[in-house]
């Protein structure tokens, strides 16, 4: 680990193989930080974690992402019309995220949106958590939606990372015993 970057951009950084993802998600709730957590590959592979008062906000693999208006069609929730129109509803009022758009047009309540943003980041956590070849970087801060995060990603409220670790855990088991 080395020590925090003298003009306070990135509060710690290493490699997930010292640190397990769990201890550094856990180690962000308890302190009840807020900024974002980058992870590099050595192949390449990326992801980001986004913290808020310790809560996850949003957690996205930069190569498995898919929009949140494709994974509600995908899972059935929503349709490709009920997709066209929250985007071209969202086109009268800049920065309006797609779920929000959904929920306003009465395509879908905000519950099954939050739901699907939930799932997403269970997803993203078990993908996270058999990395190790990775290098982290925490930089602290308030988290900003428009600095290259998938906004229509970011649950509002936050995640507990315990539940998120948790779940993530159960996937793995589940998809182990596949």
């Amino acid at each position: 680990m080395t020590p925090p970057d003298p003009v306070g951009r990135s509060v710690f950084e290493g490699k997930l193989e010292y640190i397990p993802l769990a201890d550094i998600i856990q180690m962000l709730q308890v302190g009840a930080k807020s900024g974002i957590l980058f992870l590099r590959r050595d192949d390449g592979q990326s992801a980001v974690v986004a913290f808020r008062n310790g809560a996850v906000i949003q957690a996205v693999h930069r190569e498995s992402y898919q929009t949140l208006g494709d994974r509600l069609v995908n899972g059935g929730a929503i349709n490709r019309i009920d997709l066209q129109e929250a985007l071209t509803y969202m086109t009268r009022f800049p920065g309006m995220r797609v779920g929000d758009a959904l929920i306003e047009l009465g395509s879908i309540t905000r519950s099954r949106i939050e739901d699907e943003v939930k799932a997403e980041m269970t997803e993203t956590i078990e993908k996270l958590l058999g990395w190790t070849d990775t290098e982290f970087e925490f930089r602290i801060g308030t988290v900003s939606l428009a600095r290259g995060l998938a906004i229509d990603l970011v649950h509002e409220k936050g995640v507990s990372p315990q539940h998120l670790l948790l779940e993530a855990s159960a996937l793995q088991d589940k998809r182990n015993q596949e």
